[in-house]
C-alpha cells in the first residue's frame, strides 16, 4: 500500500526548517558537509539488509543487484566525495586578460540553497541518495522525495533519514505525484533535481518555471544499440568470430535485463545487419539460459515488474508486437514458395514471450528477445523499460545512424565495433546523452565523466565532480586593488570620451593569443614602466646600502 501524502502543513514546515538551516550558514561549513557525508555512508552500511529486504518487497530485486547497483553505488560516491570535497570546495583562479592582469580573477562554488531531490522508483537508493550526496558536498539544505510507488524503500528511507542526518537541514517527505508538484512549485526551493520519465519531466519543469527555479532531469528514451557485422565477419574469407559475438549478446542481454529491464540506460533495442540478426536470435537462448536458467519465473536472480499499472502497459505492448509477428508469418507461410522471400523471415520471437502473476502476486514478464520489422511496430513507439528487446534489422551503419536521428535523442547509446573511423562517425553523427563502446550500463560507474540526457532525454549532468557541480552556483568573482598602474593602464576608459580613447581602449581590451601582446604600444609603455618603477626601487635599496 503506497504512503499517505504528506499535507501540505507538514511540507510548509519541513521548507522553513531547511531554510533557517541554510540561512544559518551552517551547510557551508565544510566540517558540516563531510560529517553529514560520513553518517549518510553509516546510515547506508548498517542498514545495508534492510534495504536488501525492502528492495525485494518493492522489485524483487536480488540481493547481487541490490548491494551493487544500489548501497555500494552510494557508499562509492560517498567515498568520492570525502576525499576529494576539500579541492572541489576550492575557487577555481582561471585565466587572465591584459586588462586583469593584475587582479585576481576566480570561480566560487556558490551553494544554491534548498534542493529538493525527486527520486526514482527503479532504484530507490541510488536515485535518491546519489544526487543527495551531490547536493550536501556542495553546501546545501536537501529535501529527498522518494518514489511512493517503491513504498517500502521510500518508507525505509523516511524512517532512517532522521535518525542519522542533520534534522533541521535535510528532510524526507513521501506523496504522490501531486505532492511533488505542490514542492517543485514552492518559492521556497532553489534547485529540483528530477529522475523520472520524459512524460513527468516536463510537468516538473513546468512547475519549477513559474518560479525560475533551475532543474536537473534524468529521463530517459530509447537507447539504442549497433552491432557492427564487420567486426565479427569477415565476408572474404566467410570466417565468423562467434566467441566475440557471444560475449557482445552477453553484455547486451545483461545490460537489457538488469532490474528486469528498468533501468534508464538499458539497451531498448538493436540495430544490426540480418545477418547479425539471425546470429544473434541463435545465440541469444543460449545466454539466457545460462543467466536464468530454463524457469526464469523461479530464479532468485530474476526481479519483477514494479506496479501492475507498468506490468498491464508492457503486456499490452507485447501483445501487440506478437500479434503482428503471427500474423506476418502466416502470411510468409502462404507466400513459402516464392523466391523473391527466401532469406526474408518475418519477425519472431526469439525466447520468451510469456508472462503471468506469479504465485506471490509478482508481475512476471519472461526474458524476450524479439524481431521486429520496422520502426512502426508496437515495440518501437515508445520506451519499453522491461525485459523486452526487438532487433530491427538495418543495412548498414549509415541506416542506423539515420533511424537513430529520426528519433528523439536517447539517454545512451551502445556501439559495438573494433573500427575507430566507427566509433568516430557515431560520435559525431549521432546526439545522446553518452556513448559507451562495446559495453552497456557500464560507463554509470566513471565517476570522472558526466551522467546526463540531451533534448528530451535529460537536462544537465551529474555523478562525482559533476554532481558538486550540479549543485553549485559557480559565482564570478573579480578582485581589483587601487594600485595607481592599474588606474594608469585603463583610465582611458573615464569621460569625457574620443576616438583616440576608444582606440587605446579597443587595443586594450582585445583577446589574444597570449594576455601579454609585445606588438602592442600599451603594452611595451606598461612593461617599462613596471621596469622604471623596479629600477627605482633597486636604486633606493642600493643607496640605503
Amino acid at each position: 500500500m503506497p504512503p499517505p501524502a504528506s499535507p501540505a502543513s507538514q511540507f510548509d514546515e519541513v521548507l522553513g526548517r531547511a531554510r533557517r538551516a541554510f540561512a544559518s550558514g551552517i551547510t557551508k561549513s565544510p566540517v558540516f558537509r563531510k560529517e553529514q557525508l560520513k553518517q549518510l555512508y553509516k546510515l547506508l552500511e548498517e542498514n545495508e539488509s534492510d534495504f536488501v529486504e525492502a528492495l525485494k518487497k518493492d522489485l524483487k530485486k536480488p540481493r547481487f543487484e541490490s548491494v551493487m547497483t544500489e548501497v555500494d553505488f552510494v557508499l562509492n560516491d560517498i567515498r568520492s566525495a570525502l576525499n576529494n570535497l576539500d579541492s572541489w570546495m576550492r575557487p577555481k583562479f582561471v585565466s587572465k586578460c591584459f586588462v586583469t592582469l593584475v587582479d585576481d580573477n576566480y570561480i566560487y562554488y556558490e551553494p544554491y540553497g534548498v534542493v529538493l531531490v525527486l527520486g526514482a522508483w527503479n532504484y530507490p537508493i541510488q536515485l535518491a541518495f546519489s544526487p543527495l550526496v551531490g547536493a550536501i558536498a556542495a553546501g546545501n539544505a536537501c529535501i529527498v522525495k522518494p518514489s511512493e510507488i517503491a513504498p517500502a524503500t521510500g518508507n525505509l528511507i523516511q524512517r532512517l533519514l532522521p535518525l542519522y542526518m542533520d534534522r533541521e537541514a535535510i528532510h524526507c517527505v513521501m506523496g504522490d505525484g501531486a505532492c511533488a508538484q505542490a514542492l517543485v512549485a514552492s518559492p521556497q526551493i532553489d534547485y529540483v533535481f528530477f529522475t523520472g520519465s520524459s512524460q513527468i519531466g516536463r510537468l516538473i519543469y513546468q512547475a519549477a518555471s513559474n518560479n525560475i527555479t533551475p532543474c536537473t532531469l534524468e529521463m530517459g528514451g530509447k537507447s539504442p544499440v549497433f552491432i557492427d557485422e564487420k567486426t565479427y565477419y569477415n565476408a572474404k574469407s566467410g570466417h565468423f568470430d562467434a566467441q566475440l559475438f557471444e560475449t557482445t549478446v552477453r553484455r547486451i542481454l545483461w545490460g537489457k535485463f538488469l532490474n528486469t529491464g528498468q533501468t534508464c540506460v538499458a539497451p531498448d533495442y538493436v540495430l544490426c545487419s540480418r545477418l547479425m540478426a539471425d546470429k544473434f536470435m541463435e545465440f541469444a537462448p543460449k545466454i539466457i539460459d545460462q543467466f536464468y536458467g530454463d524457469n526464469p519465473i523461479k530464479n532468485q536472480d530474476y526481479g519483477r515488474i514494479v506496479s501492475s499499472r507498468h506490468y498491464q502497459r508492457l503486456v499490452s505492448m507485447l501483445k501487440q508486437q506478437l500479434e503482428l509477428n503471427d500474423d506476418s508469418n502466416n502470411n510468409n507461410s502462404n507466400n513459402n514458395g516464392n523466391n523473391n522471400n527466401r532469406g526474408q523471415s518475418s519477425p519472431r520471437t526469439v525466447i520468451g514471450g510469456k508472462y503471468c502473476v506469479d504465485e506471490s502476486g509478482g508481475y512476471f514478464i519472461e526474458p524476450t528477445v524479439l524481431l521486429c520489422s520496422s520502426s512502426n511496430d508496437p515495440l518501437m513507439q515508445t520506451e519499453i523499460f522491461g525485459p523486452i528487446l526487438p532487433i530491427v534489422p538495418v543495412n548498414d551503419h549509415l541506416d542506423a545512424i539515420s533511424f537513430i536521428n529520426s528519433r528523439d535523442k536517447p539517454l545512451s547509446m551502445y556501439l559495438f565495433t573494433k573500427r575507430d573511423e566507427l566509433i568516430r562517425q557515431f560520435r559525431e553523427d549521432t546526439s545522446s546523452g553518452s556513448i559507451c563502446v562495446n559495453d552497456t550500463v557500464i560507463h554509470l560507474i566513471a565517476e570522472a565523466l558526466p551522467f546526463g540526457g540531451v533534448g528530451k532525454s535529460g537536462i544537465g549532468a551529474y555523478h562525482g565532480k559533476h554532481s558538486f557541480k550540479t549543485f553549485s552556483h559557480q559565482k564570478s568573482v573579480l578582485v581589483r586593488g587601487f594600485n595607481p598602474i592599474i588606474e594608469w593602464v585603463a583610465k582611458k576608459r573615464y569621460p569625457p570620451y574620443s576616438e583616440n580613447h576608444l582606440r587605446r581602449m579597443l587595443r586594450l581590451l582585445k583577446r589574444r593569443s597570449s594576455p601579454i601582446d609585445l606588438s602592442s604600444r600599451e603594452t611595451l609603455g606598461f612593461l617599462c614602466f613596471i621596469m622604471g618603477v623596479l629600477l627605482c626601487f633597486l636604486s633606493m635599496s642600493i643607496s640605503a646600502n
